[in-house]
């Protein structure tokens, strides 16, 4: 199958097979996020890898937890399901912006505000980026995945439970597809596009 006819196919995974991730596929998956671009290299990304049952059930558990005070009642049933998303995964990799290079600016250059808001947003675009690289990588490996941010809606708890303070950016499950999910169509392209000549 040729790149862009991959890009085509790939469909969410929401049911996973209760079947685990080989390293090898997992440690590929990683090293294709690494080498996204980044804001002059700074690499703002971190991922922490999470494989154990328990404490894929214990964010599921975090997740399904959200008040609906919170989130609101159509989105609490978007957090739920996105609880139920994870639930099923054998695989979940979590991705923070430790925001090397904003942190950077800050403390040793002369920039001003305005650049650093620009920075923020790239920093963003960059782990964007990765997040992709990862997904294309594991469909290219057989591999299915959901790229899931409903999850930020507890970050705070989900970071207390992972010890750590970096921003959490996105919550990808990934495993093996129980179910050949069905694209969304996408709309007219000319709705979407300008050319400018």
């Amino acid at each position: 199958m040729d790149f862009l006819c991959m890009i085509k196919n790939r469909a969410v995974t929401r049911r996973y097979e209760d079947k685990s991730v080989p390293v090898e596929i997992v440690e590929k998956i990683i090293d294709s996020g690494v080498w996204s671009s980044s804001i002059h290299g700074f690499q703002p990304w971190k991922f922490m890898v999470i494989n154990g049952k328990d404490k894929i059930k214990k964010i599921s558990e975090i997740v399904s937890d959200v008040p609906v005070d919170i989130a609101g009642d159509s989105m609490g049933k978007l957090v739920n399901f996105s609880a139920r998303v994870i639930a099923d995964a054998p695989l979940l990799i979590m991705v923070y912006n430790t925001k090397a290079f904003t942190n950077a600016a800050g403390k040793f250059f002369k920039i001003n505000r305005e650049y650093i808001e620009i920075a923020q947003m790239t920093e963003i675009e960059g782990i964007s980026g990765a997040i992709q690289n990862m997904i294309m990588m594991a469909e290219s490996l057989g591999v299915g995945s959901c790229w899931l941010t409903t999850p930020l809606f507890c970050e705070s708890k989900i970071n207390d439970f992972l010890n750590i303070t970096d921003r959490l950016v996105a919550v990808i499950t990934f495993g093996y597809s129980m179910q050949k999910e069905v694209r969304s169509p996408r709309k007219n392209v000319e709705t979407k596009v300008n050319y400018v000549r």
